[in-house]
């Protein structure tokens, strides 16, 4: 039977102890062979003077452990203060743990939990506690009392009372995914994303966080089925006012500020107050401005006014309206409407400006006027029609 060094434990008087087992069991300090099974085989009588048997199991402190792949390469280390290890073999419970999670022999992950147990199945490592993980290449700090970290696929997995923290964003979900190779985080089950600097709020089921980049995908990823996200974008401090948005899915650029919604989105701005609908919305949250290629929706609720086009743009700062290709305005109190190729409408003052083709119509009194430009408020019926060969029609009761 093969002797390795299963426990090393680091005392002053520099003593270690060795435990011999099966090395086809073994998890050793420092072996280069890949384990291939639970912690196990039956224990030596060969224990030094500064260890005791506990009742369940074997006492020991200042322990390392390590796992090394078949090439030798480091796939990770912990330290720990004390541990116990259980009559089952199957794992053991430490204190003061500390340690890395390395991928191709390099560290990936630092380790650290006050108290938690550990145990081991192939090459694949579990967690369980209260642990703290940090990723050192993003500094994304993961808090969760389950982990799992599979190193032959370079993934870090987490469950129950999961928390992620980040420079740009703080997350929290039901379980999570973590990419040492792609540096992705995928999360999953009741996922609230919160940005402070940008001051934004997602609710979703599925959410992709890509730190490199500072890109977030909430709702599905490109390619896949929407599940659905909701947006909130609070005001300054003071300021009550929160802009509302929802729809397919969403990508956030952090860096930029920039917000994509697609599949049936929907933005409730607070101010100025309107409703916007297409099948993709573009919002540069910083600028304060939203655009859509697609045909879009623009509605006031406060001024009964709907507008429709192939293409919006919305100015928050200046509070105008940019609509083109195939544009309707429709004033709900008294029936007007006009269509146009162009419409700039500027909400404080509500004076609309159309360009090409126009046509507009009112019921009181009823009459249509056709032109090339027009100028006016569709609120109070006041609209000037020049350009080209302008044609009225006046409709009498008789």
């Amino acid at each position: 039977m093969a002797r390795v060094d299963f426990w090393r434990t680091e005392r002053s008087s520099n003593k270690s102890c060795q435990i011999a087992v099966p090395s086809a069991l073994a998890i050793a300090c420092g072996l280069s062979l890949a384990g291939c099974g639970w912690w196990g085989g039956q224990p030596a009588s060969e224990v030094s003077p500064g260890e005791q048997a506990v009742e369940g199991g074997l006492g020991l402190k200042d322990i390392t452990l390590k796992q090394s792949d078949q090439r030798g390469q480091l796939l990770w280390q912990l330290k720990a203060k004390a541990a116990t290890y259980g009559e089952s073999r199957k794992q053991v419970s430490v204190n003061g743990l500390e340690g890395t999670l390395s991928q191709q022999g390099k560290p990936a992950y630092k380790v650290k939990a006050a108290q938690a147990e550990v145990r081991q199945q192939g090459e694949d490592l579990f967690l369980k506690g209260k642990v703290i993980i940090t990723d050192l290449r993003s500094q994304g700090v993961f808090t969760a009392k389950e982990f799992e970290w599979r190193p032959q696929k370079s993934l870090l997995l987490a469950r129950k009372d999961l928390n992620i923290k980040h420079p740009q964003v703080e997350i929290t979900a039901k379980e999570m995914q973590a990419s040492s190779q792609t540096n992705q985080v995928t999360a999953k089950g009741q996922v609230v994303a919160v940005s402070q600097r940008n001051r934004l709020r997602l609710l979703t089921e599925q959410l992709v966080w890509q730190p490199q980049q500072q890109q977030v995908f909430a709702g599905g990823l490109p390619g896949q089925p929407p599940t659905g996200v909701q947006m909130f974008r609070f005001g300054q401090k003071g300021d009550p006012r929160t802009d509302r948005a929802q729809g397919g899915s969403l990508q956030a650029d952090l860096k930029t500020q920039t917000v994509t919604l697609a599949s049936n989105a929907k933005l409730l701005l607070a101010d100025p107050p309107l409703e916007v609908d297409s099948q993709q919305l573009v919002w540069q949250v910083k600028a304060k401005t939203l655009t859509s290629d697609r045909p879009v929706r623009v509605y006031s609720p406060s001024q009964k006014v709907t507008l429709t086009a192939n293409q919006g743009f919305v100015n928050q700062t200046l509070q105008q309206v940019n609509m083109i290709g195939n544009v309707k305005a429709l004033g709900q109190r008294n029936a007007a409407f006009l269509s146009t190729d162009q419409l700039t409408w500027m909400i404080p003052s509500q004076q609309i400006e159309a360009l090409g083709r126009v046509f507009y119509q009112q019921q009181q009194p009823r009459f249509t006027v056709r032109g090339g430009r027009a100028v006016g408020l569709i609120k109070e019926q006041k609209v000037v029609v020049t350009g080209g060969d302008v044609v009225t029609e006046i409709f009498t009761k008789n």
